[in-house]
């Protein structure tokens, strides 16, 4: 703890520099830049590639998918084969 308020000590001590407040005035006075705005083909452009990506993620990930086999099994045909590969019956 005593470290951290020695360091606090020292940086409160230093001395700013005199031209800062001249450098800071001089930035906010310098006209600043134009932004630039967007076209509507710019937009269009954007929102394109953003559905052909989700396009593509989605056949991507469609052609990854397991096909789902489905099992029939008669639950009495289980019970005659339980009963057949038991040890009782030997």
């Amino acid at each position: 703890m005593r470290h951290l308020d020695d360091y606090i000590n020292r940086q409160k001590q230093t001395e700013p520099s005199p031209f800062l407040v001249d450098k800071i005035l001089k930035r906010l006075e310098e006209p600043q830049p134009e932004r630039t705005q967007i076209t509507f083909w710019q937009g269009a452009a954007v929102a394109a590639s953003v559905v052909i990506v989700v396009m593509l993620g989605i056949s991507i990930g469609n052609s990854f998918k397991q096909p789902t086999e489905y099992l029939s099994i008669n639950d009495n045909q289980i019970e005659n084969f339980s009963i057949l590969i038991t040890d009782e019956n030997e």
